[in-house]
């Protein structure tokens, strides 16, 4: 990688391709980020700091580190809580005059 620029080898039976995304979308105040396949099982992301501000490139590694383990557990809150979400949701509307009952 050049001088602004780190890869950062995440291993998808780990960290599912949508909770990557979103961990990289969360760091894009401060970098932009690329994927590449590289194995049946590993991603490479590539992050390249903004110019436009000086940050170490540790500092995007370990927010983006964070930020994977933070989306991660938001992902396997949300499949945990599924039914019930749903249940309070189909409750909520069916008090509802929405259906012009």
């Amino acid at each position: 990688m050049d001088g602004d620029s780190v890869s950062i080898r995440i291993d998808l039976r780990v960290y599912p391709l949508e909770v990557v995304q979103r961990a990289a979308f969360r760091c894009t105040d401060l970098a932009s980020f690329n994927f590449s396949i590289v194995a049946d099982h590993d991603i490479d992301v590539i992050a390249t700091a903004k110019p436009t501000i000086s940050v170490a490139l540790g500092e995007v590694t370990a927010r983006f580190k964070n930020e994977l383990l933070d989306q991660k557990l938001r992902q396997t809150v949300a499949e945990e809580t599924k039914n019930e979400r749903d249940l309070i949701l189909a409750y909520a509307f069916s008090n509802t005059k929405l259906l012009g009952q």
